[in-house]
């Protein structure tokens, strides 16, 4: 689930940084790419709950990062190439900060081992972001879930 979200998310920060208009037809094509109504508002959610907590101005997508981190030779091993694309995209897109790029390298060269690969790359990503594995505390989330309810 937080793979699919995670995609919308690049295709609406891709939209965002092209043309700064996200409108209904946006929401028709994620709709007729498969995606249910639930991730689609969830990726929303999570967006403009990372807007207004950086104070990411409404004319710029999630604040583009002017850094460019250089993998070394162990790190470029350990993902494929185009998992290496994809990790990039996610940092200048500003997705992910630095901090998150070392957190998921780290689990590619200590955890999984040679040649990741752009599927896994984006669950460990996914992780990264939405702390899907950090505790049951409440609060501990970033993200609701389809069966969560809000009282």
């Amino acid at each position: 689930m937080h793979n699919r979200i995670i995609e919308i998310i690049v295709q609406l920060v891709s939209q965002l940084h092209g043309s700064n208009d996200i409108n209904e037809a946006v929401f028709r094509t994620l709709a007729s790419e498969g995606y249910t109504t639930s991730e689609i508002s969830t990726a929303c959610s999570w967006l403009e709950d990372r807007k207004e907590f950086s104070g990411i101005d409404s004319g710029h997508a999630l604040g583009e990062t002017t850094s460019l981190r250089v993998l070394t030779p162990e790190e470029r091993a350990c993902l494929s190439t185009a998992a290496e694309g994809y990790l990039h995209q996610m940092l200048q897109l500003g997705l992910i900060t630095n901090e998150h790029v070392e957190m998921v390298l780290h689990e590619c060269l200590y955890k999984r081992g040679n040649n990741v690969e752009s599927a896994e790359l984006k669950t460990i990503i996914a992780r990264v972001i939405f702390n899907a594995s950090s505790g049951k505390e409440p609060g501990s989330r970033s993200m609701l879930y389809g069966t969560d309810t809000v009282h």
